[in-house]
């Protein structure tokens, strides 16, 4: 039942005090104080109004009596907060920890900025807003900077010298008899091309291609038997097995040194590759990854029968096994296991890997000879001794 129909109806309405109190409702009746609508009427009107003002208190004073009782308790407030403001701005310009020396909260007042923010980013400091004259000189752009670094690559691709490394990394792969086995699994399209060129031009001139072994697999026998030493894990991602059959054919020599797991279909190719050498041995073959291969070179690992892993993981992929990816790369951690996550450090550790095996140098791969733990497994022990002994006879 509304107002209009019933003029005998009560209307609950906000005292000075902010209790409710019954008022009768009535024609002649002025419509009743709200929260937000006050006796002005609409309240778009109002903020409207408020732009006008220079000072709220000239409307107020002519205003009718309840309105300025409503207003007299706010006057005291705005005026002192004009005048605190108006105090902040000003001391600002003498700088902000003198104010913040006085009164600690007004380092976090907000104030309205004046010019460039880079301007002011660059007046910042412990003594507060400096002078232009002493600001420190701006650095060069990004931009400039990285145009200097491409200038240093700018010498002739066919020259060789110790200060051009990366004209020496492609001189060496394109005389390389697995140069374009390495360009493929290093990402580097530009050289793969230039090999595929070398070799094109040789085959319609009619030469044979000549090889400088810079980079190789080369055979030899090794200190150590597979059996001596824990497994070597290799595991690759759907868009990443084209490229773990790259590396295994680049490292064959070294790779058969080893015991080998892995999850199934590597395993697959690891046995297609090596065909019938009984020399070769293998581990556990764990099932697929999204299926829980992953888990389970987990318990490898934890069991203490997993020296390392080669894990070509494909970062532009999403994967059903998150979880189970993410727990061998902790683990791996968590037991100091040697972890080679992409083509190019797995690359790298095969020249330290050969050395070990050739010289017979176990102190440079001990993951494959002993139990070994992350630094901060001791202080997690100590943690966890602490809960015990807290906890004990409860």
């Amino acid at each position: 039942m509304t107002t209009e129909n019933n003029p005998d109806a009560e209307l609950n309405v906000l005292n000075d005090d902010g209790e409710t109190s019954p008022q009768p409702a009535s024609e002649n009746a002025p419509p009743p104080a709200s929260v937000v609508l006050n006796d002005d009427g609409d309240f778009s009107a109002q903020f409207a109004n408020l732009e006008g003002l220079a000072n709220p208190d000239e409307e107020i004073a002519t205003g009718d009596t309840n309105k300025a009782d409503d207003a007299s308790d706010t006057d005291a407030f705005d005026g002192g907060a004009n005048k605190v403001s108006t105090k902040i701005q000003s001391e600002m310009q003498i700088g902000r920890p003198a104010l913040a020396a006085r009164d600690p909260s007004a380092r976090y007042m907000s104030l309205s900025r004046e010019g460039n923010f880079g301007d002011q980013i660059t007046d910042l400091g412990l003594t507060g807003f400096s002078s232009p004259s002493s600001r420190p000189a701006r650095r060069p752009s990004f931009s400039l900077q990285l145009q200097h670094l491409e200038n240093l690559d700018e010498t002739d691709s066919e020259s060789i010298s110790t200060s051009n490394a990366g004209s020496l990394i492609d001189h060496r792969m394109r005389r390389s008899s697995l140069g374009a086995s390495l360009s493929k699994l290093f990402g580097l399209g530009d050289l793969e091309s230039l090999i595929d060129e070398d070799n094109k031009k040789n085959t319609e001139a009619n030469v044979a291609t000549t090889y400088e072994d810079h980079i190789t697999d080369p055979v030899f026998d090794s200190r150590f038997q597979p059996d001596q030493m824990r497994c070597l894990a290799l595991v690759a991602h759907n868009h990443m097995k084209p490229a773990m059959k790259t590396f295994v054919m680049a490292n064959k020599n070294l790779l058969c040194k080893f015991k080998l797991t892995g999850t199934n279909t590597t395993m697959t190719m690891l046995r297609e590759v090596f065909g019938d050498d009984a020399s070769v041995k293998f581990g556990p073959t764990c099932t697929s990854g999204p299926l829980g291969g992953d888990a389970e070179l987990v318990a490898i690992m934890c069991t203490e029968n997993l020296g390392g892993c080669i894990f070509f993981q494909d970062p532009m992929s999403a994967h059903p096994h998150a979880a189970d990816i993410e727990c061998l790369s902790r683990q791996a951690n968590v037991h100091n296991v040697l972890m080679m996550p992409n083509p190019a450090t797995a690359y790298a550790c095969m020249e330290s890997m050969r050395i070990a095996l050739k010289d017979g140098r176990a102190e440079i791969i001990p993951s494959f000879f002993k139990t070994l733990q992350s630094p901060s497994v001791a202080e997690y022990k100590v943690r966890q001794a602490r809960v015990v002994k807290r906890n004990a006879g409860k």
